[in-house]
């Protein structure tokens, strides 16, 4: 099944570009017809500026065409191990526990992790030739698609089920870099994700130690991970001359929990945290493309920076992970 829903999308793919290749008919160096009227070489120059040219690479298409198979397949692996080791069932319906689960942050790794993988799908569809635009959709589509198979598979798991809220945050998420580029108004904010890999100063032991964290997985550790929705201040506020925030800072609002157990939350805490965050693009350290580009991903990880924990207590934190 899964084989095919993928030879489905590449064969839309292929159709929507023309990946079938033909010349081009032959234009007089001198003159070109437009319009049953001659014009001058310097009218077919600007026709031809602002015609798009983008040709799609085939042995590139290919290999990147080769990646939602490749990824689908790892992540098969990895939960298969994690969450999916239990005999089979039939399929079934998470509703019990869809909004009760990790206090919902599950929704925001979701949302978070379909962002992702349609961004660096996008640009790979870029690099392979695809114009923008359509990078920008097929890169929703395929991280969509690797969400809507991974649920599907939770739907025949007897510990879990298909999750629509999941489901939802998987095609937001995806599709969110789509809408970025016809939504200006989406592109002032960002969704950051952070792991604390060393144990908070007001938690007395490492989650590993915890009764109900020995044999969960690393993304069901929710007490380590931390989402924050950020903007950019200067961009936010706009220049002054009298007070100028440096640009590359940001200010972040953070999600993150106590006393998790996943399905059941025994005295569970959520926890919401102001804080700083750092703006890699904004830091201008390269004029080269490709680190740029790098720089561009890495930007997704919120970086330690000061913060405040709102609740349950205020308590200051001078780096916050």
């Amino acid at each position: 099944m899964i084989r095919k829903v993928i030879i489905l999308i590449l064969i839309i793919l292929i159709r929507s570009n023309s990946f079938v290749y033909s010349q081009s008919p032959v234009i007089n160096s001198d003159t070109i017809i437009l319009n049953k009227a001659i014009v001058q070489k310097d009218t077919q120059s600007q026709y031809n500026k602002n015609k798009d040219t983008t040709k799609i690479n085939p042995k590139r298409f290919a290999l990147v065409a080769s990646v939602v198979p490749l990824t689908t397949a790892g992540l098969f692996v990895y939960f298969q191990k994690a969450w999916w080791k239990n005999s089979k069932t039939t399929f079934q319906w998470d509703m019990t526990y869809d909004w009760s689960y990790a206090l919902s942050l599950d929704k925001a790794g979701h949302y978070w992790s379909s962002e992702l993988a349609a961004d660096v799908l996008s640009e790979m569809f870029q690099w392979a030739g695809v114009k923008r635009k359509q990078s920008l959709l097929y890169g929703g589509i395929f991280s969509a698609t690797c969400g809507g198979i991974v649920e599907m598979k939770d739907a025949f798991a007897p510990k879990y089920g298909f999750s629509p809220s999941d489901f939802g945050a998987d095609i937001l998420g995806a599709f969110t870099p789509f809408l970025k580029e016809y939504i200006p108004f989406l592109r002032y904010f960002d969704i950051k994700w952070s792991y604390d890999f060393i144990s908070k100063p007001d938690k007395t032991y490492l989650y590993e130690t915890l009764p109900w964290g020995k044999n969960s997985s690393l993304m069901d550790r929710y007490e380590r991970q931390n989402y924050y929705i950020t903007t950019n201040i200067s961009t936010l506020l706009g220049k002054s001359k009298t007070f100028q925030i440096p640009e590359c800072l940001n200010i972040a609002v953070g999600l993150s929990s106590c006393n998790v157990i996943g399905q059941v939350n025994r005295d569970a805490r959520l926890e919401i945290y102001l804080s700083l965050d750092w703006n890699l693009q904004k830091m201008n350290v390269t004029k080269d493309k490709k680190i740029k580009k790098l720089i561009h991903f890495l930007d997704y990880y919120h970086y330690p920076a000061p913060a405040i924990r709102l609740r349950p207590n205020p308590i200051l934190y001078p780096v916050n992970l």
